[in-house]
């Protein structure tokens, strides 16, 4: 999502062995102008990944997290915060973006963002997953604040 504009995708096919860490996971990144929600679900036989995707429902419940909260799609040196935003379901780290990425579809664009995310978008790092890619860019996190 960027401000009013989501891009739903499903991805269905056979997994690179890399990225079966990723397997039955569920990856959240959000600021107030946008967000990145990935879930991941694998098998390992024959067309056993046949039928509909089944899409988990997002957890919005707040949980008492907060980080700071920046969005700019035109970075010189990223995008500073005044703001804070408030974390929800499995969000408990803050998390920076800079860099250049592309949502399903679109073209590669320079993005810098802070927000809330689940610590897996850290250690495993999203921009392996179907869907979105990314090129130069740097992610760091730290705990996120207990309000």
């Amino acid at each position: 999502t960027l401000g009013n504009d989501i891009i739903l995708t499903a991805f269905k096919g056979c997994l690179n062995p890399s990225q079966k860490v990723a397997c039955g996971r569920q990856f959240s990144f959000r600021s107030s102008e946008a967000s990145l929600w990935m879930s991941r679900s694998c098998c390992d036989s024959d067309n056993c990944n046949r039928g509909d995707v089944q899409v988990p429902v997002a957890d919005n419940t707040p949980n008492g997290y907060t980080c700071e909260d920046c969005f700019t799609d035109q970075p010189a040196n990223g995008c500073t915060s005044a703001r804070r935003i408030q974390c929800t379901g499995k969000e408990n780290t803050c998390s920076s973006f800079y860099g250049i990425s592309s949502r399903p579809g679109e073209r590669a664009k320079r993005y810098s963002s802070k927000g809330c995310a689940t610590s897996d978008v850290c250690t495993i790092g999203v921009f392996s997953l179907a869907g979105t890619q990314a090129l130069d860019y740097q992610i760091r996190c730290l705990p996120a604040l207990k309000v």
